[in-house]
């Protein structure tokens, strides 16, 4: 079929990894296209976006105690378990999150789930590649029911959050760029990083059985009081 073609059509192959190979990848396109003033622009405005959540970051980090990244688990598939890969990693330290368990400029690698169960991630971001905020979300409440969940930080804050894979994070797109901030929003709140994209990027998913677990902790903790006065 690209035989028949005429003028024969340049192929473009591009398997970016990183954020960087990912504004290289669109320079390349700009070259191609005839559109290289445009590319460059657009590669210059995402650098400077993303250094605006960077700087803005490492201000509110200094102002904690201890300085510390917010412990993150990037789930980008709940059975089997599967951490964040490619540019995910260093979309996460930008914004002030750290997983262990992610991998910068590599493909996304299969975790034991005892692997995110010791990380005790503070939020969960459930990101299924290839799904929207729909799907993310109904995954996310799978994941809810694995052994160990409640126990999680994350579970406990009630911080576990789905989010439209497809438009902020599979793909090697320009949505990218708001997906930093995206992070950002969702690690540090909407006070330092407000939000002001897509109502449909994300979603928070309420802890299913939360409730029943502080209330189970609360009689088991005035069973040990009761037994503590008695004796």
């Amino acid at each position: 079929m690209l035989k028949t073609l005429q003028p024969p059509p340049t192929i473009v192959w591009q398997t970016p990894k990183t954020f960087e190979e990912v504004l290289a990848a669109y320079l390349e396109l700009g070259q191609a296209t005839g559109k290289e003033k445009e590319a460059l622009e657009w590669v210059k405005e995402s650098r400077g976006k993303v250094k605006r959540v960077r700087d803005k970051v490492e201000a509110l980090m200094s102002r904690r105690e201890g300085g510390k990244s917010v412990r993150v688990a990037f789930v980008e598939w709940i059975d089997p378990i599967y951490a964040g890969g490619h540019w995910v990693g260093e979309m996460l330290k930008w914004a002030g999150g750290d997983d262990t368990n992610s991998r910068k400029g590599k493909d996304s690698i299969r975790v034991p789930w005892e692997d995110v169960l010791a990380w005790q991630p503070e939020v969960i971001i459930v990101s299924p590649c290839g799904f929207d905020l729909i799907k993310s979300t109904e995954q996310a409440k799978l994941l809810m029911k694995r052994e160990g969940f409640m126990d999680l930080p994350a579970a406990k804050q009630d911080r576990v959050y789905a989010v439209d894979a497809n438009g902020y994070f599979a793909r090697p797109g320009i949505r990218l760029v708001e997906g930093v901030l995206l992070l950002a929003h969702v690690i540090h709140g909407g006070e330092e990083f407000p939000w002001t994209g897509a109502e449909d990027a994300f979603v928070r998913v309420p802890v299913e059985g939360k409730e029943e677990e502080e209330e189970k902790e609360k009689e088991e903790a005035g069973e040990v009081e009761v037994k503590v006065s008695e004796a």
